[in-house]
């Protein structure tokens, strides 16, 4: 999503949620990738089901004020950082590589 590819981006999360619906990360990719795209009614959708789905606390380290976007039924942790790769594996690398792995046991 860092390069602007948002419906690419929308497609892989779905993919992954269409392996396993309950990987929550995948949901909240989903529902950036839609509030980029500017599917708001979806990304809030998505968005909400994240939350449910995540345990006991949400991070929220998006510019969106999640708890005033959606009704948020647990804590919300706001994350705020800068970040640059400095080299290989780069961050996209790593979470590509995290999505696409096999879930279950």
């Amino acid at each position: 999503m860092h390069e602007g590819r948002y419906a690419a981006a929308a497609a892989r999360f779905a993919d992954v949620l269409a392996r396993d619906p309950e990987r929550s990360d995948a949901l909240f990719g989903l529902g950036l990738a839609r509030y980029r795209m500017g599917a708001f009614d979806a990304a809030v959708g998505a968005l909400s089901w994240a939350v449910l789905a995540a345990p006991d606390v949400v991070v929220s380290a998006t510019p969106l004020d999640l708890a005033g976007l959606i009704a948020v039924n647990k804590p919300v942790v706001r994350a705020r950082y800068e970040f640059a790769d400095g080299g290989e594996p780069t961050l996209a690398s790593v979470v590509h590589a995290f999505l696409a792995r096999p879930t279950g046991g």
